[in-house]
């Protein structure tokens, strides 16, 4: 799905910054660490200007066509769903010097907006919405190569999901090492 923002231009980050309101880094990391999206960069972030200024986070395109998330593609599932793998590869994704840790030293970060983010997600995302998901898959989409597929795509997420508590830790605990600024 898409639309159209009305007055957004690219964020060119460094210099502009400051002026953000939202706090919304919180909800980004979790969302891209639940969706597996790490095509995240400050090409794929703008900046919408009316009354305040606010980040806006889109393009979310890459992330059916990454290895585990695409339908088309063999995937190892006992290796995707084991907490070790998913640890792992979510700590290459927030290592120091990636896009959430820049935005996280130039906005800051607020560990209770990132525990307030989990409960709020875990509300929202029960077991009968993701199956709801699941049942919206394209039609187009399926068929006897495709179907399994995206039943494992599924399980992964139910268990990036039954993480997300696990993941703000290591959020928590990354950002507390590197003591970055927060709000």
């Amino acid at each position: 799905f898409s639309c159209y923002l009305n007055v957004t231009v690219p964020a060119g980050l460094r210099s502009q910054l400051s002026p953000v309101l939202n706090k919304e880094i919180e909800r980004l990391l979790l969302f891209d660490y639940l969706v597996d999206n790490t095509d995240r960069h400050n090409g794929n972030i703008l900046y919408q200007i009316s009354d305040k200024i606010r980040l806006v986070f889109i393009d979310c395109s890459h992330i059916m066509m990454t290895d585990r998330f695409n339908i088309y593609r063999p995937i190892k599932l006992d290796e995707e769903l084991s907490n070790e793998t998913i640890e792992r590869k979510f700590l290459d994704v927030i290592k120091e010097d990636s896009i959430y840790d820049y935005l996280c030293e130039n906005i800051g970060y607020c560990e209770e907006t990132l525990y307030k983010e989990v409960s709020d997600i875990k509300q929202r995302l029960t077991p009968e919405i993701l199956k709801s998901i699941e049942e919206s898959v394209p039609v187009e989409w399926i068929n006897g190569n495709t179907t399994q597929r995206i039943n494992d795509m599924f399980t992964i997420l139910e268990k990036r999901l039954c993480m997300i508590d696990d993941i703000a830790e290591i959020i928590a605990g990354e950002r507390r090492k590197r003591c970055l600024k927060k709000y």
